[in-house]
């Protein structure tokens, strides 16, 4: 698998995967699930960054939707 400009590494960095945790819990931080990863935080993220660079990491399915856009709401002016 070819990576232009080195991005596997840069999105493996441990300050990313960390930023990125940050950022993904918010809000979430009452669940279980998160709680767990964050008591093993460093452990865990250790963990990902060895998947991510061995090609190893597991990617959950993706959920497809599509998009509707509003139109606008009509305007009414004088002349």
């Amino acid at each position: 698998m070819t990576r232009v400009g080195q991005l596997l590494a840069a999105i493996a960095d441990p300050d990313n995967l960390r930023l990125a945790f940050w950022k993904a819990s918010k809000g979430k931080q009452a669940k279980a699930d998160c709680r767990d990863f964050q008591q093993n935080l460093d452990a865990n993220l250790n963990a990902l960054r060895a998947e991510l660079l061995a090609g190893r990491a597991r990617v959950g399915g993706y959920h497809y939707f599509t998009i509707h856009e509003r139109s606008a709401p009509p305007t009414s002016g004088s002349r």
